[in-house]
């Protein structure tokens, strides 16, 4: 796994009646993350960019989460019939999507 450098979640969606933004820190409001702009998207189109946002943080945990599993269960999998698999994570649409996350691609 490697080191977050983003504000840590859970992030929250927040709406007033003038913006749309998420909140980095939902316990104490400190940390805004971002404001999502209505401006060049539909209200509808707006409200459900912002609530994608706001899960990035679980996003990229469950996918860590998958990536550590998969490789576990190789390991495994290679311990009990003696062999080495070979895992291809490059075929995996989570490697790639960590990837971009993190800055990588």
């Amino acid at each position: 796994m490697k080191e977050k450098k983003f504000t840590p979640g859970p992030w929250q969606f927040k709406a007033t009646a003038t913006r749309r933004y998420i909140n980095g820190r939902p316990d104490d409001g400190s940390a805004e993350v971002c404001e999502v702009n209505e401006t060049w998207v539909p209200n509808e189109a707006s409200a459900a960019n912002a609530h994608l946002i706001s899960a990035a943080p679980e996003l990229i945990d469950a996918c860590e989460f998958f990536c550590k599993k998969c490789r576990a269960e190789a390991a495994l999998f290679s311990a009990m019939n003696d062999s080495k698999i070979e895992l291809p994570c490059n075929e995996c649409p989570a490697f790639p999507a960590l990837a971009k996350a993190y800055g990588e691609s």
